[in-house]
């Protein structure tokens, strides 16, 4: 609000004035304030620690990230289907497939309280180069992540019959690592702004009052691959997993991340089973939390 001149304080004050006060503002239709950088760095000792800035001339408060939630032993290999390797499971993009393919991934649940959580990353363990002796095909190349929601299909059935999956959240990686490690993927919207994924919180889904039915489950399908620079699946690439186990679980009962060991096979002649393959992909969580406020001092008033 602009200052008040003296001789207009009078007038306003004056009962029996003729003056019709007006309030200027503007009415801020999205979840950050607006400005621009230069605006919000000339606050009176600079934005507090746990505020950020972004490109667009948005503020935020500051993601914190916390420990990484997920599987870590990874002695064994997932692979895309190339020659020398038949196995049925693959480490491939979700596409068109022979009746006996299948596409690794993990299966993954969020129960009660631990559904109250944001992700701004996931990170995997990969080999862009898994036999030395070979070609490393992802030059130039991009690793993929996409979690879809796991979409059930009822026919005369109290269980589902069979499975879609419908793409929710996606991250990409640069490709250009020459050893295997953890490799970590960041949620972005389109301008390239971190917006963190949140997960829904699983419940047992109804069934449906009719003999043929659809309901969107409230667990979902995680996955991964490499692909070349112009969008090609690629070879010689590897996804690390645990071959001692199947399932990882972490929190209390009732409240906990269930994150199982997934491949999304064929049914009938087209894709939509879910079964167990070998073992637990290494696939990890890393979760972010945020400070209740943060103030922002100019001259002598705040803005929260």
């Amino acid at each position: 609000m602009r200052p008040i001149a003296q001789q207009m304080q009078q007038c306003t004050l004056d009962p029996t004035a003729n003056v019709l006060p007006i309030v200027e503002a503007r009415v801020e239709q999205t979840a950050d304030n607006r400005g621009s950088a230069a605006q919000w760095n000339a606050c009176d000792g600079g934005l507090p620690a746990n505020c950020e800035i972004l490109a667009d001339g948005g503020i935020r408060l500051l993601a914190t990230a916390g420990a990484a939630v997920g599987p870590t032993a990874r002695p064994v290999w997932f692979r895309p289907r190339e020659p020398g390797n038949t196995g049925g499971t693959y480490f491939d993009p979700i596409g068109n497939a022979r009746p006996t393919d299948q596409f690794v991934g993990i299966r993954g649940q969020w129960n009660g309280t631990a559904a109250n959580v944001a992700y701004s990353q996931v990170q995997a363990w990969l080999n862009p180069r898994y036999a030395a002796t070979t070609n490393k095909f992802i030059n130039s190349g991009t690793w993929q992540l996409v979690i879809y929601q796991i979409v059930y299909h009822f026919i005369n059935v109290v269980s589902p019959s069979f499975y879609t999956l419908a793409p929710v959240a996606r991250a990409q990686a640069n490709a250009d690592s020459e050893a295997p490690g953890w490799i970590v993927f960041t949620f972005k919207d389109a301008a390239g702004v971190v917006t963190p994924w949140h997960p829904d919180r699983y419940a047992t889904p109804l069934i449906p009052g009719t003999s043929i039915g659809t309901i969107v489950g409230p667990e979902y399908f995680i996955t991964c691959f490499g692909q070349d620079s112009k969008g090609n699946r690629v070879t010689n690439v590897a996804w690390g997993y645990d071959n001692t186990q199947t399932v990882f679980s972490s929190g209390g009962a009732g409240n906990n991340v269930n994150l199982q060991a997934a491949a999304f096979g064929h049914f009938l002649g087209s894709l939509g089973a879910i079964n167990t393959p070998a073992g637990l992909p290494a696939l990890q969580f890393i979760p972010v939390t945020f400070a209740p406020q943060a103030t922002t001092v100019f001259a002598t008033r705040s803005v929260r």
